[in-house]
């Protein structure tokens, strides 16, 4: 569903993508391009998880916190299905980068996709990092639910990309939902069948295939 939101965004002509969708107990990193999802993997490294794991770290200073937090998402890395292939670029989803990208100013790069620098991100999780829970909600304006968890979601997608090789992320500010909404769209219009459709389930099906060894 995510997929499906973001290919009405973002133009995937150019190759193959690395799309990376963080959520609260999980992040999954999967390459993409406009025929459809070649590869995807989830790991259960997600911002409310990161945070609760590490709340017993904090004794007040963030920026030992940060120390920590980036210490533990060290073993983040792209499996060889991605770093054999030099990607087009780096997609990311999930309310956390799109804050972030609010927080940094992010140009906009096609309509309403914005470009987020890596130095600009890594700027901004330094701001994050000396910043208090309080302060974060008083000075930037940040919600209660999102002062607390961006910190993590900050590191995790500054790994990721550091890993990538990549220099700026392109935030395409849709999710599920915005995915939902285009599968019964399709669905509606009988577009849900046919070759597109049969070859992705196929490449679905032997993505879990190879993560279980099958023959």
């Amino acid at each position: 569903l995510v997929f499906q939101a973001v290919r009405r965004r973002v133009p995937l002509d150019d190759g193959d993508w690395v799309l990376v969708d963080l959520g609260g107990g999980s992040v999954e990193v999967s390459l993409i391009n406009s025929a459809g999802i070649l590869w995807t993997e989830s790991r259960s490294i997600g911002s409310v998880r990161l945070l609760a794991q590490l709340s017993g770290t904090d004794d007040g200073d963030p920026a030992r916190f940060r120390k920590i937090l980036s210490d533990y998402v060290s073993s983040l890395h792209f499996p060889p299905a991605v770093n054999r292939r030099a990607v087009a670029g780096f997609i990311a989803t999930g309310g956390n980068i799109e804050s972030l990208a609010k927080l940094a100013d992010a140009p906009e790069r096609w309509p309403g996709v914005s470009a987020l620098a890596v130095e600009r991100l890594s700027a901004v999780t330094e701001r994050l990092a000396r910043m208090t829970f309080n302060r974060r909600v008083a000075e930037l304006g940040l919600r209660e639910d999102r002062a607390d968890v961006i910190l993590p979601a900050a590191v995790v997608y500054g790994k990721l990309a550091e890993v990538a090789g990549i220099e700026e992320i392109f935030v395409p500010f849709v999710g599920v939902k915005e995915g939902l909404v285009e599968d019964m769209i399709a669905k509606m219009g009988g577009a849900q069948s046919g070759p597109g459709a049969a070859r992705q389930a196929w490449d679905l099906a032997v993505n879990l295939g190879r993560r279980y060894l099958f023959e």
